[in-house]
């Protein structure tokens, strides 16, 4: 599954269709060009050949090279949070030279990182023993740590945020391990298609050309993740628990990279946005087989500065020595080439007259590569987006035809965006992205707009604008919506995303419930479709009455809401029983609700009811509606859940 805006979005963004009197002009997107002096930061660890952090140094005491041309530094800043009293570095000749600028401790960040995808039946046990082991003996006082994984099912899942609470780390392992989704047969079957690849020889570029496409989406999986760990401050260092991943899938089939494929181009871009992130890799090898993963394992640590151990004897000194590594690390400042040169650059770092191991990929990106990384980021974890309250829901319209119109709404507080001040008023302009996925058949529909309003200084609130677009011929499948608001004056970002499963609409099957805002004043705007190298501007309508998607945060305690379900029959019939609905809280009925008036959209049927909050207290609630099927013993089934919210927690709502 991708969750990234394509190559027409990076293109949208320079050349676009604007409007008025300058129709060809550029969409302005945010992008403001400022002066001032941009520089690649990179973060060094040195150490002496004991291991041991070495301070004290100072910007003459480093040389570097970049692309192998040497360059000139324009800062050194000494950055440590060690404990422990190492020796210092030799002083400089004379002992003239003053020390370097040391800043102030940051937070250990340390992300445990599983590939399932590539963790066989005992690698994946390794990994979750040694794992526990790094929680409970090697992270230090006030360190902290993070529990992500990957499968091919479910993609990445944070299992824990950055946390110094041991136990919630130890539950987030545990949860990862018992998850269903979270295993993989691709990888324990390694050995099997090895066997069969030396039985039958012809069989072998099948199975090398196999291997390099799985272990190419984890891969992609993992350079998208350091596009989402930019945004926590600090240096972070990434075990990357893995097993079979190759630097040549195709030498498990003595297959050469023609055939097998060469990740060594993608571990250039990996290590470069880790680098951009102040993240290092430790490849952490769990199996002790195959002499692959390690040529994958090494190349990926020399370019981020990171280290991997070599075989299973030296898994527990590895794991232990990656908990102390980097807590004494150079800031190095370097001035970009100049021009407008963009890419990843190799940089070799000499210090004190010693020159590292490691050869950093860093990247260097502009105003627009910048604006990409973030909404894909958003895009791939809509939820972690708060800086603007947004809601979205997927609605069917009507069925015809065996397919689905189906409506893709995106919400936004209006007043919750940054005015500026222009003649006769303010003013405030945003981008909306979204990404519609169908998970059956991979298929993707791209969208982004930009609108803008202009208020008189005498205006009351202007509350929500919705963001709709309607698709026609929509497949029976599951679809995931994710999306993304960006207030172009603050550059500040809001992100939601909804799930909804349709059938075909034949198929005697309920669909929904959809829970939506019940009906208020709200203003509409479109959600253009990306076609080729266009974005369009989307204007917005008069305040109208509509529905509105519901929000990501409980609702309020004397709010209205509209359930909408739909109801498809195999067969017509007069004498079909009517829908049983009716509300739930902890599995106890609360109340059910009178029979409903259905109406037809299109081959389906329509039902709506209205759900007042006023008299409820506080808590989780399931709307139902069971519907009896001819035929069946058990009636068809659906809920939606929903919460309202404590009186405390709608104040803090409101306060903020």
């Amino acid at each position: 599954m991708r969750f990234v805006l394509g190559s027409a979005l990076l293109i949208a963004a320079v050349s676009a269709e604007g409007t008025q009197k300058e129709k060809d002009a550029p969409l302005p997107l945010g992008l403001v060009e400022q002066t001032g002096i941009e520089l690649l930061l990179l973060d060094v660890e040195v150490v002496d050949a004991n291991g041991r952090p070495v301070r004290g140094l100072t910007q003459d005491d480093f040389e570097i090279t970049v692309n192998w041309k040497p360059w000139e530094l324009y800062s050194v800043d000494e950055l440590c949070a060690c404990d422990d009293q190492a020796p210092a570095a030799e002083e400089a000749p004379g002992g003239a030279a003053p020390p370097a600028p040391r800043l102030a401790a940051e937070t250990r960040r340390f992300v445990l990182y599983f590939d399932f995808s590539q963790l066989q039946a005992g690698g994946r046990g390794r990994a979750v023993g040694e794992a526990k082991h790094f929680i409970e003996e090697s992270l230090r006082p006030g360190d902290e740590a993070s529990i992500v994984t990957y499968a091919s099912l479910t993609g990445i899942v944070e299992r824990t945020p950055f946390t110094s609470d041991r136990q919630r780390l130890l539950a987030g392992i545990d949860a990862a391990q018992n998850d269903p989704k979270q295993v993989d047969a691709w990888p324990t079957f390694l050995k099997e298609r090895i066997r069969r690849c030396g039985e039958e020889p012809s069989e072998c570029p099948i199975y090398a050309v196999d291997e390099y496409f799985y272990a190419r989406r984890s891969i992609e999986a993992f350079r998208a993740f350091f596009e989402t760990l930019e945004k926590p401050p600090g240096r972070k260092a990434v075990l990357y628990l893995d097993e079979n991943t190759a630097l040549q899938p195709g030498a498990y089939y003595d297959q050469g990279d023609q055939v097998g494929g060469d990740f060594t181009g993608t571990v250039q871009e990996l290590a470069s946005a880790a680098t951009s992130a102040r993240a290092n890799i430790y490849p952490i090898v769990l199996g002790d087989e195959f002499a692959a993963p390690m040529s994958f394992a090494a190349s990926l640590a020399g370019a981020t500065g990171g280290r991997h151990n070599r075989s299973l004897a030296d898994l527990r000194s590895t794991i232990d020595a990656t908990a102390r590594a980097g807590c004494c690390t150079y800031r190095i400042g370097l001035k970009p080439p100049p021009g407008k040169e963009r890419g990843t650059f190799q940089v070799r770092v000499e210090a004190a007259g010693k020159k590292l191991p490691w050869v950093y990929a860093v990247r260097l990106d502009d105003e627009i590569d910048r604006w990409l990384k973030e909404t894909r980021a958003v895009l791939r974890r809509p939820g972690g987006a708060r800086d603007l309250p947004v809601s979205a829901a997927l609605v069917p319209v009507r069925a015809s035809g065996g397919r689905w119109t189906l409506s893709i709404q995106v919400a936004l507080d209006a007043d919750a965006l940054t005015y500026l001040p222009v003649r006769g008023g303010r003013a405030a302009q945003w981008q909306v992205g979204a990404l519609l996925h169908d998970r059956d058949s991979d298929a993707t529909w791209e969208m982004l707009g930009v609108s803008s309003v202009q208020r008189k200084e005498t205006a009351g609130r202007m509350g929500a604008v919705v963001h709709r677009r309607d698709i026609e011929g929509m497949r029976a499948g599951t679809y995931r919506l994710a999306a993304f608001v960006r207030d172009e004056t603050t550059s500040l970002y809001g992100g939601a995303e909804a799930i909804l499963t349709i059938p075909p609409p034949r198929a005697d099957a309920i669909v929904g419930p959809v829970l939506l805002r019940a009906p208020r004043k709200l203003s509409v705007a479109a959600l253009p479709a990306m076609k080729g190298k266009e974005a369009k501007r989307s204007s917005v309508s008069q305040p109208r009455e509509d529905a509105l998607p519901p929000p990501a945060a409980p609702f309020g305690s004397s709010e209205a809401l509209e359930a909408r379900t739909w109801l498809c029959a195999a067969k017509a019939s007069e004498d079909r029983a009517q829908p049983v609905r009716f509300l739930s809280r902890s599995g106890v009925p609360l109340y059910r609700f009178e029979p409903a008036k259905l109406g037809a959209t299109g081959d389906c049927l329509q039902l709506t009811d209205s759900i007042s909050t006023t008299g409820l207290s506080p808590g989780h609630y399931e709307y139902h509606v069971r519907w009896a099927v001819p035929g069946r013993d058990e009636p068809e089934e659906a809920f939606a859940s929903f919460e309202i919210a404590t009186p405390l927690a709608e104040r803090e709502a409101v306060a903020k």
